[in-house]
Parts: C-alpha cells; structure tokens; sequence
C-alpha cells in the first residue's frame, strides 16, 4: 500500500512538470495572443474554478472589486490566468480551516493576501527558485511559483511578495 501511494504521488508530480513544461513551451512566442480583457470578469470566473476547495475548507473570501465593473486591458490571458490561478492556488492551500483570503484585481494590478501558513523570512528570497519547498510534508512541486516568476519577467510585470510566518502571505502582480 506505501508503494502505491508512493507511485501515485510520483506520477502526480510528474504530470505537474509536464504540465509546466507544455505551458511554459506555449509562452515562448505568445506576443500575438494579446487580446482587450475584462480582467476583473476573467480573474473573478477563476476565482469560481476553486470554489469547491474553498468551501471545504470554509474559507471567507473578501472580494475588493466589482465584479461588473469594466476594467479593460491588452493582455495575454493565459499567462495572466496561471499568474492568478496559482497564487490563489496557494492561498487556499495555506489558508488555515475558516480563514480568509482578500482579492483585489484593479486594472494595473491584482493582489491576493491569506491569513495562514506564512513564509519564513529567511525563505521569501528563495520562493520564486525552482523546487524550493519552504515545507517538503505539504503537496507541491516548487515549479510553479517559479513559473510565475518567469512569466512576470518575461511580459515585465513586477511580483510583489509580503510575508510573516504563521500570520499572512501577500503577493500582488502589477501589469
């Protein structure tokens, strides 16, 4: 039985690096995919993507932005959407049973704060490397973040990470 859930687990981290790998594949040339977006509309139905986690978890989100508002802006939205999704991705991981997350997506920028986990101070500088795990007995590949980074480099938006140990994580990208 250990076995198996090791083999599971390896195959689960494996997909995940071909996942990366395909995704960061399809940016290189990804300049004639910009398109004017609602970004508020496209980052809030993502929001809607993780509801069933949310809901397990029975997490508040504080959602500081109208929804109906028409925040339009020439972007690539597949890169913007794996920016979001993973740092929401995060937040809900990390997000302690009942806590709460704030999103605020304005047209230059969006922010997503979480009141749980938090990273150490000595690790904020390592986050963004690849395979770096601030805990290693939690789920995750360390490619992602890196992978966000890459993006934010790539389309020179700038990534904005606040923490503090067992109290909140704050990360905002501006566009």
């Amino acid at each position: 039985e250990e076995a198996v859930d090791q083999s599971l687990n390896s195959s689960k981290r494996l997909n995940t690096l071909l996942d990366s790998l395909g995704i960061f594949i399809r940016f290189v040339n990804s300049e004639y995919r910009r398109k004017n977006i609602n970004i508020i509309s496209f980052l809030d139905a993502t929001i809607g993507d993780h509801s069933k986690k949310i809901e397990e978890k029975n997490i508040w989100i504080i959602k500081r932005y109208n929804p109906k508002s028409v925040v339009k802006k020439f972007i690539d939205e597949e890169p913007l959407n794996l920016c979001f999704n993973n740092i929401l991705k995060n937040a809900i991981r990390y997000s302690n049973n009942s806590g709460k997350i704030e999103i605020d997506i304005q047209k230059k920028f969006f922010s997503i704060k979480d009141y749980g986990v938090g990273i150490e101070e000595k690790n904020i500088d390592k986050i963004f490397d690849r395979y770096f795990r601030e805990n290693y007995s939690r789920e995750g590949s360390g490619i992602w973040l890196s992978l966000v980074k890459k993006i934010c480099d790539k389309y020179n938006w700038k990534i904005e990470l606040k923490s503090e140990k067992d109290v909140y994580t704050y990360f905002a990208i501006h566009f």
